[in-house]
């Protein structure tokens, strides 16, 4: 609470980012160590910064309820594409492509009118 979910989730975000990027150029344990740490901490984080955001209670659900099902899609969408594309790429590359697509996501985040409107670095 000190901190703040906001702080925790950009340094989060990063880690992970940065942990995807170790694993691709071959640093599989620390960037192993660094995925299985912080993306913990963003799953942890997410339905806080809705809940932060959000004032009206069924927005609230709804949104905590989309966050939820996209995480379950991506849960079980990710090992199936994982598997297929497993056989054209190795797995740095596979680390690396998804760390650009995350680093890309996280931009748009980021630069998002909504992000910024709430943005409030302090406690």
């Amino acid at each position: 609470d000190y901190i703040g979910a906001r702080r925790i989730f950009i340094l989060s975000s990063t880690l992970v980012i940065l942990g995807f990027l170790l694993i691709s150029i071959g640093m599989i344990i620390t960037g192993a160590f660094i995925l299985l740490i912080f993306r913990g901490a963003m799953a942890s984080l997410g339905p806080t910064l809705i809940a932060q955001t959000i004032t009206s209670e069924q927005k609230l659900k709804n949104s905590l309820s989309k966050m939820q099902t996209y995480r379950d899609l991506g849960a079980a969408i990710g090992p199936i594409i994982t598997g297929l594309t497993l056989s054209h790429l190795i797995p740095e590359t596979q680390h690396l492509i998804l760390g650009i697509i995350f680093a890309v996501f996280f931009l748009f985040f980021l630069r998002s009118n909504t992000y910024i409107a709430n943005l409030k670095l302090t406690k």
